[in-house]
């Protein structure tokens, strides 16, 4: 990695990301293949990987790397019983995903020519092979960020060298600036900040307007289970009033104030790195707008000389990962689309054809 790289993203700190979607392919048509299980008698394996759809990346944000990824994948399998039963079909997971628990995965089992003989040779593929594939899923993530970690994270090493100003000998550590331009799923529509000289402290505010319902997006903010998924850090969530919460791994930590389900979260909200007892108040209110929630954000009483780096974080913890969500999102929602219409074209093109064979088949017979 070259010095000139090393000074753009000194200390690991931009977002980086990498396509990893046909490394993607090539791992998981070798590493889901030849997979045997067997069961009284009933031996069953995977012969081949035929689809690998949708999305895989890599990103490392402020020296931590996360797993990104939404995939689709069918495979073939074959098996047969101590009677010389042979049987084969095709095992379809429609989502494979980093949110998502191993233990949730979906295995849909189908079978060539289907027959009553074959039925115990199918349960062999429902209840043990399918065990052995999720032991082989549960494995991606992991080998996914061992294989390309060095594309998007630079070893400290590697930065001791950076190029400098003016002769002087200080490496430049100055924090990045971050993107506030429109997306196409998260619209920022307003934001300002104000110094209350009088209490010597900072007040913030912002307006997010996300492509979801308030429901959705409240489940989002309050939910740990889903925060941990987009968040992908440790996560402590008491969502009711006076219950305490800690997010990214502790950087981010409060109590709870306020709580109107679906429209508003009035919390203490404090950054680790602040003294003790220092403490913002943040308030959060949900809105229905025409192009899905606007997200209303008020933050009281920042420390002076704190004002960049709350806002930063806003940034950095919470919209940039929400939008990377929302993005694959829309992603898989078009690929559903697009199969479903490719499924009605096919059922009409089929209906069409045999509508003329019977057409045929009348004027043969009566002509």
């Amino acid at each position: 990695m070259s010095t000139q790289a090393n000074w753009k993203n000194v200390n690991n700190w931009h977002w980086t990301e990498k396509n990893c979607a046909p490394w993607a392919k090539e791992y998981f048509s070798r590493e889901l293949r030849d997979i045997e299980a067997s069961d009284k008698g009933i031996s069953v394996k995977t012969t081949s990987v035929t689809e690998v759809i949708g999305d895989v990346d890599l990103n490392q944000r402020k020296g931590k790397i996360f797993t990104l990824f939404d995939l689709q994948i069918t495979l073939n399998w074959t098996g047969s019983d101590n009677s010389g039963t042979q049987a084969s079909g095709k095992i379809h997971i429609p989502e494979v995903a980093h949110d998502s628990d191993f233990d949730d995965y979906v295995f849909n089992i189908t079978v060539h020519e289907d027959t009553s003989d074959k039925y115990d040779i199918k349960q062999v593929v429902h209840k043990k092979l399918t065990q052995e594939l999720r032991k082989k899923l549960s494995k991606f993530s992991k080998d996914l960020a061992e294989a390309h970690v060095k594309d998007v994270y630079i070893d400290p090493s590697e930065l001791q060298t950076q190029p400098t100003s003016n002769n002087s000998s200080t490496p430049a550590t100055a924090a990045p600036p971050i993107s506030t331009s429109k997306t196409s799923t998260i619209t920022k529509q307003a934001s300002s900040a104000a110094i209350n000289t009088v209490k010597n402290t900072n007040d913030y505010s912002d307006r997010i307007v996300f492509p979801i319902n308030q429901k959705a997006l409240y489940g989002l903010l309050m939910n740990q289970k889903r925060v941990h998924s987009w968040s992908r850090t440790a996560t402590k969530i008491d969502g009711q009033v006076g219950g305490r919460f800690e997010l990214f791994n502790g950087e981010i930590s409060g109590k709870f104030l306020e709580i109107i389900p679906e429209e508003k979260i009035v919390m203490e909200w404090r950054l680790s790195s602040w003294a003790e007892g220092v403490l913002t108040n943040v308030t959060l209110t949900l809105e229905e707008v025409e192009e899905g929630t606007a997200l209303n954000l008020q933050q009281k009483d920042i420390p002076r000389g704190q004002l960049n780096v709350a806002t930063h974080k806003w940034k950095l913890h919470y919209w940039q990962p929400l939008q990377v969500l929302m993005e694959r999102k829309k992603k898989k929602q078009a690929r559903a689309e697009q199969r479903a219409k490719a499924e009605k074209s096919f059922y009409i093109y089929s209906a069409a054809g045999l509508l003329v064979a019977g057409a045929g088949y009348l004027i043969f017979k009566f002509v």
